[in-house]
């Protein structure tokens, strides 16, 4: 099965994972979401890029 999400990155408490899964955790919500490995080190880069920019 072949999924997409689309997430407010503000919401994103914790992302972690290991060389097989990685997922994203979000502030007051169970849910959390897998992300593939590719996909993972282009989000973090992402991630760290807009929480460096917004912290300035």
């Amino acid at each position: 099965m072949h999924r997409s999400f689309i997430i407010n990155i503000y919401k994103v408490n914790k992302a972690s994972g290991n060389a097989r899964n990685y997922q994203l955790y979000f502030k007051g919500i169970e849910e959390n979401v897998p992300v593939s490995r590719t996909k993972f080190e282009i989000f973090i880069n992402e991630f760290n890029s807009i929480m460096s920019s917004n912290h300035k």
